[in-house]
């Protein structure tokens, strides 16, 4: 009888960590914090400049971060009166960068290249975070390509 009490106890002392950590996974309902400082909405960026575009935030987390996720893309309408001829493109980018196991990030790159041939307009820059418990919080900007 004693052999299985002891057992059962055991059994539960082991599930306790298992079930604390789900719970805590769990809880988190926070999302994570963006501190967009560059570009600042209605910048103007040079195209082709070669020195890519001037990108400074600061990422934070209650829990832990995941991703953060950059896209440029156009924001033109149905009409985009720079467009004259077909010697530009409708420039676009989105990438994924993986900035897990920090609650804290500070992230300072060019490394979004705007290529000589982009039309020039109105484009949306958004910056969107992902947490470890899948939480999103998204900045929006809108930005001249010139």
């Amino acid at each position: 009888m004693k052999t299985k009490h002891l057992f059962v106890m055991l059994s539960f002392l082991l599930c306790i960590p298992s079930f604390a950590f789900a719970e805590t996974q769990q809880e988190d309902k926070t999302k994570p914090t963006i501190n967009l400082m560059e570009p600042r909405d209605g910048a103007i960026v040079k195209i082709g400049d070669g020195a890519g575009m001037h990108f400074d935030m600061e990422l934070s987390d209650n829990v832990m971060l995941a991703t953060y996720k950059l896209e440029v893309y156009e924001n033109f309408g149905n009409f985009n009166p720079h467009r004259v001829d077909d010697s530009t493109v409708d420039y676009s980018f989105s990438k994924v960068y993986d900035v897990s196991g920090r609650e804290k990030a500070r992230v300072h790159h060019h490394e979004v290249q705007i290529p000589v041939n982009a039309t020039p307009g109105h484009y949306h820059f958004i910056v969107t975070c992902t947490d470890a418990a899948g939480n999103e919080s998204s900045v929006i900007r809108n930005i001249m390509l010139k």
